[in-house]
């Protein structure tokens, strides 16, 4: 007689070391990409041009120092849910702080055009929560993850005239730094050129993906601390008080931030690479090269003091204007019922966290209603889409394309991931999950694949 044996499945061990593998691969991958899109708008941008005397190797050992900072900026916009603009700028203050603070020490004034205390806004808020964070990380890589060709160009169009303006206040340094236009398109193109693959590993790999480990956040640290420690040696207790209560005062934002109802935009999935919109990046180089070249045969561009003018006529103003507004807003505005669950534990057994006052919790519990208030809309969205998954496997249900009322679609259409995404009635692409065989009754119901 013959038993029927079923197949041995991969030991937990091994399933957990796949899982651990596939994390650090992910991580890593985040934290190279997303250091070397802070990298280029911090240092690139910022710089211009590739200058005498600089070195590729040096340039990749500070792309590796961003990445370890990087790491540190997803934990946090990771732990704070930090998805809406005003709550992503308070990320960017708390990198561009981290910066300033550790890896160069101009936050305390060491730099004679901007002396302490308005070293705290320039320019940890003004460039690097503005433009790096605020610019490229979010607003350009949310067009591109939405597909929005348009909104790409306009943006890279944008930055390519401030790089071509910007990069002239070398003309005024001691000594004057004056590339020629070929080396200048050589380098813009370049530097664009990995910015694009960067953009791609994101959206490819998803920064939602992104989940902080105790290892490699120690790592980070650890590495931070290294540069921390040498700003402490040569500023003395400055260090020790200043980026300290920063970076407090910007996690205590972030942290109310993340526990206003409302602050959760679109979901940061894993998406395909849409080749029209990652075109529009172009535009930035070329712009830019236009610009330089148009404004170095004028000569008298040369005597305007483009560096002074932008920074603290244009950046420095419009950042603390944001800073201020995303402050207030965080940390005036009141908090709603539900506290969320802290995002930050890493335990998968986390127990959610009601925030009713102790006398009302003791006088009932919650009712089924007020418990699925008390959700992360995060988990909800993602539990909707797990259900409809389950309901269409037992063949229960079908996608019901084109009959949807504008933002009433059901989970992700070809652009957007979350429900209730749909700009207009009958968008093709938004669908809702109907009883099988009804949407073939529906006018203008389709049912794809």
């Amino acid at each position: 007689m013959t038993t029927s044996r079923e197949p041995v499945s991969a030991t937990p061990g091994l399933n957990r070391s796949r899982v651990a593998l596939g994390r650090f691969v992910s991580n890593t991958l985040l934290a190279l990409a997303t250091g070397y899109v802070l990298f280029f708008f911090s240092e690139r941008l910022f710089w211009g041009a590739f200058k005498p005397g600089d070195h590729v190797g040096d340039l990749a050992v500070t792309w590796l120092a961003y990445s370890v900072v990087a790491y540190l900026f997803l934990s946090v916009v990771y732990c704070f849910r930090a998805r809406s603009p005003w709550s992503v700028f308070l990320a960017g203050a708390f990198f561009g702080w981290l910066i300033e603070g550790t890896l160069v020490g101009t936050l305390y004034g060491t730099e004679p055009s901007a002396p302490f205390p308005l070293s705290l806004l320039v320019t940890g808020v003004s460039w690097h929560a503005l433009i790096s964070v605020w610019v490229g990380w979010h607003f350009l890589r949310r067009a591109l993850r939405e597909g929005r060709a348009r909104r790409v160009a306009t943006w890279s169009v944008l930055l390519g005239l401030f790089w071509g303006t910007w990069t002239t206040f070398l003309w005024r340094e001691t000594p004057p730094v004056v590339v020629s236009v070929r080396a200048f398109a050589a380098h813009a193109l370049a530097v664009s050129l990995f910015l694009s693959i960067a953009y791609g590993v994101i959206q490819r790999v998803g920064a939602r993906s992104f989940r902080p480990r105790p290892l490699g956040l120690c790592a980070a640290l650890f590495g931070v601390g290294v540069f921390y420690v040498q700003q402490v040696k040569a500023e003395g207790v400055l260090p020790l008080v200043v980026l300290p209560l920063l970076l407090v005062v910007a996690a205590a934002a972030m942290w109310r931030a993340s526990r206003i109802a409302g602050d959760f935009a679109e979901m940061d999935r894993s998406r395909p690479l849409r080749a029209a919109s990652f075109a529009g990046l172009l535009a930035m180089p070329l712009v830019a090269t236009a610009v330089y070249a148009g404004l170095l045969k004028a000569g008298w561009w040369a005597r305007v003091p483009v560096a002074t003018a932008v920074m603290y006529g244009i950046t420095a103003p419009l950042s603390a204007v944001v800073l201020v507004w995303a402050l207030a807003r965080s940390l005036l505005s009141r908090l709603p019922g539900p506290v969320h669950p802290d995002p930050c534990n890493m335990s998968s057994k986390a127990a959610p966290v009601l925030s009713a006052p102790a006398g009302a919790r003791a006088r009932h519990d919650p009712t089924p209603q007020e418990a699925t208030a008390m959700k992360n809309p995060r988990d909800y969205i993602d539990e909707i889409r797990a259900n409809v998954k389950k309901m269409q496997a037992q063949g229960k249900v079908e996608k019901c394309y084109g009959i949807s009322k504008a933002g009433k679609n059901d989970c992700q259409t070809d652009v957007s991931s979350c429900a209730g995404t749909s700009k207009k009635d009958n968008q093709p692409d938004a669908w809702i999950a109907v009883p099988r065989g009804t949407c073939e009754k529906i006018v203008g119901g389709m049912v794809k694949g």
